[in-house]
């Protein structure tokens, strides 16, 4: 007979089988849903989908979203809290002495300022509104990324294991909270010119600051990481062309025997560059959607971050060379240490989709490789690779943000020279004013 005391750690260890479904659900490491249906339910937590996630359609490309009322009523409430607590925390800011003496000294800083804040708080509201604009695309990509797992299974052999990455991803969240708060403080500082005056209860940290950039890092997290794991598809393509590609000798003489055992001599053929044709459209079409739907995320976002590096990069000419905004080394230490976090935002849109167009464009080197290897006279062969050829040529290029500017590096290049423009037009400017000193306090 089995005891009260196993019967209660039986029903409790259900319980907790319950709850690990519910926020993990029942998928194998080698499904989508393994590593992403676990965030899908924290964004829902924090309303950015306010729709019921079941397992049976989530990922079916020809399902539609059900709404979720008690999620979109957790959402509504979850807005009016966000615009209530803004509003409490900017009257709070209104009449601090920091902000009275930048209106009454330097009116360019205390607009900037005011600007800066504004900007956050419409893009946290506009990453929400966006995401519940965009589900359906959302869906139908993670179900065409599902299907595309399916593909290279059947054509490669190599089930997909998304443990590992599962396991980087809980790491990365930990990180965006902890980087979340940082740049709250940050902000907090330079908003008040002094960190004693900083309070983690306030109105001001939780909702001018902490909240706003957290829905804007959640947005960053989804775009970061859904483009990634596009790229890796790719790279699965690439190591299939690499294998086909090094079957003639010499190559081979010049290859390590660790890529010899890695890539083993194999035959290509004229079904398997279908399949992974086929794949590559798929994916290319992936690259596509996933970037119509952080178009304009990705517009705001960067020109948000061109007008902070601007802002605090006439504060730091106003503290440190005309010497009219007073500020502490402290102070300016947190200044420049928010430029660079701007800077960094920049940096890693533009890495990801530069690794991902590369991933993209290797694969017409590689075909080409393997047409040298294959002295194959089969027309049907080289029509698929003269095919696979103009498709990738025709997919290049195509990493832009709503047709505004292209996702490479070039764009850093372009927004330091407009950057020192607007800085040289805005210090002009200020030299004519002839505004006081501003007295340390």
């Amino acid at each position: 007979m089995t005891t009260s005391a196993e019967m209660a750690s039986r029903k409790f260890y259900e319980y907790l089988l319950k709850v690990r479904a519910y926020f993990l659900g029942n998928f194998s490491s080698s499904e989508l849903g393994y590593v992403v249906f676990p965030f899908l339910k924290i964004f829902k937590l924090f309303g950015f989908m306010p729709i019921r996630l079941d397992q049976s359609y989530l990922f079916n490309e020809r399902s539609k979203m059900v709404w979720d009322l008690w999620a979109i009523l957790w959402s509504f409430l979850g807005s009016v809290i966000y615009v209530g607590g803004f509003v409490m925390g900017v009257c709070h800011i209104a009449s601090s002495k920091g902000i009275e003496r930048l209106h009454e000294y330097i009116v360019i800083a205390y607009f900037t300022t005011w600007g800066q804040l504004l900007s956050l708080f419409i893009l946290g509201g506009f990453g929400v509104l966006h995401n519940w604009l965009n589900m359906q695309q959302l869906q139908l990509l993670l179900s065409r990324i599902a299907r595309i797992d399916e593909q290279l299974d059947r054509a490669t052999g190599r089930a997909v294991n998304y443990a590992c990455m599962r396991k980087k991803l809980l790491m990365q969240f930990v990180v965006v909270f902890v980087l979340t708060a940082s740049m709250s403080m940050i902000n907090c500082i330079i908003i008040y010119s002094d960190s004693d005056n900083l309070i983690f209860s306030s109105s001001c940290f939780w909702f001018v600051c902490f909240f706003p950039i957290l829905l804007l890092t959640f947005k960053e997290f989804q775009f970061y990481n859904m483009i990634f794991l596009v790229k890796s598809k790719f790279e699965i393509i690439n190591e299939e062309l690499t294998r086909y590609g090094s079957n003639s000798q010499s190559q081979r003489d010049r290859m390590p025997n660790d890529l010899l055992e890695i890539f083993p001599k194999s035959k290509c053929s004229e079904d398997d560059l279908k399949q992974l044709l086929h794949i590559y459209v798929n994916l290319s079409d992936c690259v596509d959607l996933l970037l119509r739907i952080f178009a304009w995320h990705l517009v705001s976002l960067t020109s948000v971050s061109f007008g902070v590096i601007t802002i605090q990069g006439y504060n730091l000419f106003a503290a440190l060379i005309v010497r009219v905004l007073h500020m502490s080394s402290y102070h300016l230490t947190v200044t420049i240490g928010w430029i660079f976090l701007q800077i960094g935002v920049i940096c890693i849109n533009v890495s990801v989709c530069s690794a991902t167009d590369r991933a993209m464009s290797l694969t017409g080197p590689l075909l080409h490789r393997i047409t040298a290897s294959n002295n194959s006279v089969d027309l049907a062969f080289n029509q698929i690779i003269q095919i696979f050829s103009m498709e990738v040529v025709q997919r290049r290029n195509s990493f832009t943000a709503a047709g505004f500017f292209n996702m490479d590096y070039k764009l850093i290049t372009s927004i330091i020279a407009a950057v020192t423009t607007y800085l040289l037009i805005i210090i002009q400017f200020h030299t004519s004013m002839g505004n006081p000193i501003v007295p340390s306090v």
